[in-house]
């Protein structure tokens, strides 16, 4: 196929990159991304046995069904948190994480609510312990009705404390960090001063935001970066345990969950926990240095379970997840800027689709869009980096294919053009196969040795004249086709029409862009049978008498250029060289019903015995040469010439019934014919034209320059001019001591044929010699 047009290439990509734009700055990009591609990275990750492993420092336990059961309630009273939180507090680990935004825990059997002493002695208890107790919270951009939004007032919520700047540097640092018109809601207001607490809103599907600016100097960090370590900023980027926190342009970050599997087999009940500290025993599990994780919400019926990449799983793995990726610095890099890579792909994807050949593209653009997403894949497991391969690819393939389509339109269209335009010239079977790879001709022109044909329907254009126009028309379109037939039967090419005639050649594969052997062969069986079937159509019986043309025939075999002159969508496939030229002269030359061919062609026969009695030595002058030139005739008929004998009565009989002029005979050969040629004898004339007797062979249509002269009786005598004119030959036939000639004058009308014949009787009526009517109409014509 041939590739766009630089113009056509630029408006399909230029297209298909604002459709990459409108879907990167769309949320179906990140949908797409959320729902299919990171779930998709994450499964080949852990089928690869790549997932990060869950720090041993971690320590989870969740209120499951059993403890749920055991204690007949869902929820602890604050003192009983207070006795959980120091059970586990004793043995010193770094924090303890809740998963919980905490209220005023009653339990079910309760039936008053806790006193004020209660929860001062709570919060006296937890600050007593020295480590981080760090709860959730939520923001909400409408404000909730009987809460309080949290003040705020901390120094883990300034973000020129976190930055360790002055509030003007810390504002110039932040600048890009949007400000979001946001309330925070936390603990009870009476148990906020107990605890650490942070955000623990996770987007679905693998994401969440660092922290929120609610303010120009105040920000909310999520939980768990709050029980990891402590969070610095510089630089205008974030940081914590001395690793920058890779986040994407919406300040979140993907989160890296290990296998869900693994996450519930570190997940133990606390069931037995609250056990050990009723009988008053230590917690043997943690160590100095644990992150102890608690989850309050693990039993049926709680609908705290968040879609993620891993599957559906409790909203307090998020932060599980964080708090891993802090301990050990395995956090997931983004790719971004995305609207580059896809700029990319729909770059590469255009040049694909315009370049690749058919079989190619079909066969390696999935291969391509399967490496895409394997190398993709392989980052996001090997190297926790994460492309958008999805989007790439599909942007790679949306562009390669646009191009591949439109080509494959526009190779359809030419391959129609190509299809339209070989009609006649090919075998339909050649014609669709190079409809199908137009290339097969669009190669730069070549030098082959083939075999030139040309043929020639005698007196054409005198025979029309007595005919309408569309019986002419559809007279030559039958015995056109019919010849074409047989041209394709013998594994001819037709380069063109030639009105009233045909030029091919042989000894070319046009489908498969070779050359082929036996065209002398195949060229002179084709004429033969073209001859033959000529002769049949003429003598076949018809309710209506048809108009009846004979055929010359030239046939040479000679080196030529064989190419396309043609256009984009239109084909002209054609030969050039003296070949060509010669093979017309041949034909010119050769009588009606016969063939004439060169003797390059004559050496080349192998099918037909060269000393066989239809083939006739013979001498023909070509223009612009001096001497004459050897070439030999083949007479189709030599062995059986009824045929033809009654084909050549019958054309003579059509051309005497159509004969419709007076024509004058000259009683004896006195009246000369001069000419360029030579000279010869007036057998008769008309208003139209005349014959005359000949010496030589010449071509039909060749202008003669013609003097008509009266020879003396007596041989002292000067010939006596009568007239001068021009002619133009009409046909030529073999007589007993030369050739008989037909010429029509070249006179502008009608009066003029008639002064000139009357001046012509007149003349040989002066000079007495006799000139009579013949009552019967010739039959030269």
């Amino acid at each position: 196929m041939q590739r766009l047009s630089r113009k056509r290439f630029l408006v399909i990509n230029f297209s298909v990159f604002m459709l990459a734009l409108i879907y990167v700055l769309s949320d179906v990009q990140a949908w797409i991304s959320d729902h299919i591609r990171l779930p998709a990275d994450f499964a080949v990750r852990s089928r690869l046995g790549l997932s990060p492993q869950l720090d041993e420092r971690i320590k989870i336990y969740a209120f499951d069904d059993k403890t749920v059961y055991a204690l007949g309630y869902s929820d602890l009273s604050l003192s009983h948190w207070s006795s959980l939180i120091t059970y586990f507090a004793s043995q010193k680990p770094h924090a303890i994480f809740i998963d919980k935004v905490f209220g005023l825990p009653l339990r079910e059997a309760t039936k008053g609510a806790a006193n004020a002493s209660e929860i001062d002695r709570f919060q006296q208890n937890i600050r007593a312990l020295g480590i981080p107790i760090v709860v959730g919270g939520f923001v909400s951009s409408e404000k909730k009705y009987g809460r309080q939004p949290m003040p705020l007032e901390e120094p883990r919520y300034q973000l020129d404390h976190i930055a360790g700047l002055s509030p003007e540097q810390t504002l110039d640092a932040f600048d890009h960090l949007p400000i979001e018109a946001l309330n925070f809601y936390g603990p009870h207001q009476d148990l906020r001063h107990a605890f650490n607490t942070g955000h623990i809103v996770n987007d679905s599907y693998g994401h969440l935001k660092l922290l929120y600016r609610i303010a120009p100097l105040k920000v909310i960090p999520h939980s768990g970066f709050l029980a990891a370590g402590a969070l610095q900023a510089k630089s205008g980027k974030f940081w914590i345990q001395g690793r920058q926190i890779p986040l994407d342009s919406d300040f979140r970050l993907i989160v890296n969950f290990p296998a869900r599997e693994l996450l519930y087999q570190r997940t133990k009940s606390i069931l037995p926990e609250i056990l050990r500290f009723n009988r008053g025993e230590t917690n043997q599990s943690v160590r100095p240095n644990d992150i102890v994780v608690i989850l309050p919400a693990m039993f049926t019926g709680n609908t705290d379970f968040k879609a993620s990449p891993v599957g559906k799983i409790q909203g307090g793995y998020f932060s599980v997840a964080v708090i891993n990726s802090i301990l050990q610095g395995l956090w997931i890099r983004p790719g971004y800027p995305m609207l580059l890579f896809i700029l990319f792909a729909v770059g590469l994807g255009g040049i694909w689709g315009d370049r690749a050949t058919p079989l190619t593209f079909n066969i390696l653009t999935p291969t391509i869009l399967m490496g895409i997403a394997l190398g993709g894949t392989l980052c996001f497991a090997l190297l926790s980096f994460s492309i958008d391969w999805l989007s790439v690819s599909g942007f790679f393939g949306l562009a390669g294919i646009a191009n591949f389509l439109e080509r494959t339109r526009l190779s359809k269209i030419y391959s129609n053009a190509v299809m339209f335009s070989l009609q006649g010239a090919l075998s339909p079977e050649i014609a669709k196969t190079i409809a199908k790879d137009p290339s097969i001709i669009e190669q730069e022109p070549t030098e082959r040795i083939v075999t030139i044909m040309f043929i020639d329907i005698v007196g054409f254009s005198m025979t029309s004249e007595r005919q309408t126009p569309k019986d002419a028309f559809g007279f030559l379109k039958t015995q056109l086709a019919d010849m074409v037939q047989i041209i394709h039967k013998h594994q001819g090419i037709v380069d063109k029409s030639l009105g009233d005639g045909l030029l091919c050649f042989f000894g070319y594969d046009m489908g498969h862009g070779r050359s082929t052997s036996q065209h002398a062969d195949q060229a002179l069986a084709c004429a033969i049978e073209i001859q033959r079937h000529s002769v049949d159509t003429i003598i076949q019986p018809s309710e209506s008498i048809s108009p009846i043309y004979p055929l010359r025939i030239g046939i040479n075999s000679a080196s030529v250029y064989l190419g396309n002159l043609g256009t984009r969508g239109r084909i002209d496939f054609t030969l050039i060289g003296n070949g060509v030229n010669f093979a017309a002269r041949l034909e010119n030359a050769c009588e009606p019903f016969k063939i004439n061919m060169g003797v390059t062609t004559y050496d080349l026969l192998s099918r037909f015995p060269r000393d066989h009695k239809s083939f006739a030595s013979k001498k023909i002058r070509i223009k612009h040469h001096k001497k004459p030139h050897t070439c030999y005739e083949y007479d189709p008929f030599i062995d059986d010439d009824t045929k033809l004998r009654k084909a050549k009565r019958l054309y003579l009989e059509y051309h005497n019934l159509y004969s419709t002029e007076e024509r004058w005979l000259a009683k004896d050969n006195r009246v000369k014919v001069k000419t360029q040629f030579g000279e010869g004898a007036l057998v008769n004339f008309s208003s139209g034209g005349l014959s005359f007797k000949h010496n030589k062979n010449l071509a039909t249509d060749t202008i003669v320059n013609l003097e008509i002269e009266l020879a003396p009786r007596k041989s002292h005598h000067k010939n006596r001019a009568i007239t001068a004119t021009t002619a133009v030959i009409c046909w030529c036939r073999p007589d007993e001591d030369g050739y008989l000639l037909g010429a029509k004058f070249n006179l502008f009308d009608e009066l003029e044929a008639e002064n000139f014949r009357d001046n012509l009787r007149g003349q040989l009526n002066q000079f007495g010699e006799l000139v009579r009517v013949e009552e019967q109409k010739a039959a030269s014509e």
